[in-house]
């Protein structure tokens, strides 16, 4: 309005200079003047932006109709009103301070520069805008020109773009991966605090500064090679052909990490390399698990191995062990035969142990408990692991020593692994203290043992008078393979290791160099009933019974030892190789109208089926199928848990022909218990 004001000024004074041209040339100024007033009318009434005269007072002289439409007002309606009364409030220089009222004196010292600021609406709704202001005097009258601009889309941008930036700040600062971002020249941008930890370096301190100066890796040679060769015009672009997936990373502290890393390249819109991104991570604990896990496996390989081993050896054993037992049996007690079949039965026995060791510590093997005085083993055990040698033993064995849940086996292996290391300990000789005695652990006594449980406790220190252990090699004596022995294997206190804990006990180590060493050994108490140290030998006549069994072995050996000794005890004995010929007799004795009394089964047989399958067959045709499951495989989960799998008893390979009488005898005597339980309370 002010512009076409001022074009109707010009055109008046043309026509008062009419004496000085001729009418015709008035007239064709005019015309020039109407037309551009024309143009510029309608350049006015279709811009997008909101276009406001205001006078020297704040006054409203006139609004296109952008500006009309922008606040919601009606054609005219605001004209002749204050100018703050669409623009209450305006921003200081701050754009994050919140916006205060302003008077129209302050917003027109503002002339020249863009004010960002609130409009408000003919119903009171705000609205974010920008306003230019411009100042012109006509007829020495001062006028303001406000162009306006919406900016509502652009501050809702603004605001998702804000949000967007926290929400990868916050997604850099939670994620576990380190992520450095750098420009074209290597030097750090952007850096999380992942990567502050595991550089080293504080990200105030990073950024800034050359990439290779914060992030240190061992160089990879063929990498940096390919880089040079590639003729690469960028840092950034290098860092990303000579980054490898897996470094060691060298942090500020100087502490070495195994990395995984990966490096991208940020390309701006004309996919030019413009800076990179590096996320890495720390994968030290995984290699280390990794490592773990293939040691497992190969463990667990070798554990197959000493398995078919041990099963197979055992076999063998139980054929010298049985024969062995039985002759002793049959023999009269004063005969001096007696003692040499008993020597070399206890040989027999201790080669057993020794068949267990790998397998026990490869296969983790459950122990098949059973309470006994250990008193006799430890000192049989330290006797027979010291025979020729120089060390002598010494010996303290209450003689109320509580009773405890073990596996002999395991427990005689574990204690000869301890002489012999401590046998080995003294070169010169020396002497090895066995002390026993009974332990009770309390929470919070003053004797309390670290990781120990409370309970009762049957407490064996074993001290020599050796070398010791260096105190740096405490922590790691029983790590598998670790040893300082030329020719050691570094499995025996592993193994003993593995043992104590799957008795649920705990084993210790006090060492000092050149004073000795001393492990103690803490097992589970049974009761505080003492158990006879020395079971005198069964006579023939203690274990004889009646009654039919079936054994069904592969070995041909066993099948006649146990055949011939459950014979001569007074049983009647039918034998299968198999595990469908030992179901085929079974089912021909049901189809007589009778059962077998017991059934021995042998883990592993041949054709497919082994023991526990055979069970299930069994049990399908003879609910009350009396079954005692034997096996090489004294590690198995079903020797020490035999009841969970139906067996009613168990003999572990080899075994001795006492052992074989008793577990027979016990067994089918507990089972016509049962019957004769459940017959009286069916007829009651």
């Amino acid at each position: 309005t002010t512009a076409l004001s001022l074009l109707a000024l010009i055109a008046v004074a043309l026509l008062v200079s009419s004496n000085a041209y001729s009418s015709a040339l008035v007239r064709r100024q005019i015309a020039k003047l109407t037309d551009a007033e024309t143009r510029i009318r309608a350049m006015i009434q279709t811009i997008l932006d909101g276009m406001i005269t205001v006078d020297a007072n704040g006054t409203i002289r006139s609004m296109n109709p952008a500006a009309e439409k922008m606040f919601g007002c009606m054609t005219n309606e605001m004209l002749g009103q204050k100018f703050t009364k669409l623009v209450p409030k305006a921003y200081a220089r701050d754009p994050n301070a919140p916006p205060v009222p302003i008077a129209w004196q302050e917003l027109a010292q503002r002339t020249g520069t863009m004010t960002l600021a609130v409009g408000r609406t003919r119903i009171n709704a705000n609205f974010p805008i920008e306003i230019s202001l411009s100042e012109m005097v006509i007829d020495n009258a001062t006028l303001y020109v406000a162009m306006i601009r919406d900016v509502t889309e652009q501050k809702r941008f603004e605001r998702e773009l804000a949000a967007e930036k926290e929400s990868l700040a916050v997604t850099l600062r939670s994620i576990g991966d380190g992520v450095i971002t750098t420009d074209v020249q290597g030097k750090v941008t952007i850096m999380n605090h992942a990567a502050e930890t595991l550089t080293g370096w504080d990200a105030a301190e990073a950024i800034g500064q050359p990439l290779k100066s914060v992030f240190k890796v061992s160089i990879d040679v063929g990498a940096q090679a390919k880089s040079h060769r590639g003729m690469l015009r960028s840092d950034g672009h290098s860092l990303v052909m000579s980054s490898s997936d897996n470094a060691k990373l060298i942090s500020r502290d100087g502490s070495e990490r195994l990395i995984e890393q990966v490096a991208s390249p940020i390309r701006d819109r004309k996919n030019q390399v413009e800076g990179v991104v590096l996320v890495f991570r720390d994968i030290t604990e995984r290699e280390h698990t990794a490592a773990e896990r293939r040691k497992a496996e190969s463990l667990e390989q070798l554990g197959l191995l000493a398995g078919g081993i041990a099963h197979d050896f055992n076999n063998l054993l139980t054929a010298i062990i049985g024969n062995i037992s039985l002759a002793s049996i049959l023999l009269p007690k004063e005969s001096e035969m007696s003692v040499r079949l008993e020597d070399a039965k206890n040989a027999s026995m201790r080669a057993r142990d020794l068949a267990q060791q790998l397998l026990t510590f490869a296969r983790g093997g459950a122990p098949i408990k059973k309470t006994a005085s250990i008193g006799k083993l430890i000192q049989d055990t330290v006797s027979f692991s010291l025979r020729g040698s120089q060390t002598r033993s010494e010996f303290k064995v209450p003689k109320d020593l509580w009773p405890a849940e073990v596996d002999a086996g395991q427990i005689s292996q574990c204690v000869a692994n301890l002489i012999v290391n401590a046998d080995q300990a003294m070169s010169r000789g020396g002497t090895i203290r066995i002390a026993c005695e009974n332990y009770h652990h309390a929470a919070g006594n003053g004797d309390s043992v670290a990781d120990l449980g409370p309970g009762d406790y049957v407490k064996i220190a074993i001290s020599d008078e050796g070398c010791g252990i260096p105190e740096q090699y405490l922590k790691r004596i029983f790590d598998p393979y670790f040893t300082t022995k030329p020719k050691g294997n570094g499995l025996g206190l592993a193994t003993t290791y593995s043992i104590i804990k799957h008795h649920k006990g705990l084993i210790t180590v006090e060492s000092q160099v050149n004073r000795g060493s001393t492990f103690t050994l803490y097992l589970p108490a049974a009761s505080r009933v003492v158990i006879a140290e020395e079971a005198p030998r069964k006579n023939p006549t203690e274990l004889q019974g009646t009654g039919s069994v079936l054994v069904v072995d592969d070995e041909e050996a066993i099948r006649e030892l146990v055949e011939f000794t459950l014979n001569h005890l007074g049983y009647d004995v039918a034998t299968a190789e198999s595990a469908i010929a030992g179901l085929e007799l079974y089912r021909e004795r049901l189809e007589q109208g009778k059962r077998f009394d017991a059934v021995i089964l042998d883990l592993t047989l041949p054709g497919g089926m082994g023991g526990r399958e055979a069970l299930k067959r069994l049990i399908e045709i003879d609910p009350a199928v009396n079954a005692i499951v034997s096996s090489g495989y004294a590690t198995d989960a079903t020797m020490s848990r035999y009841q969970d799998y139906g067996f009613r008893g168990v003999i572990a390979k080899p075994y001795e022909a006492s052992e074989l009488g008793r577990v027979v005898r016990e067994t089918i005597h507990s089972n016509h218990a049962s019957v004769a339980t459940l017959e009286m309370q069916t007829a009651g």
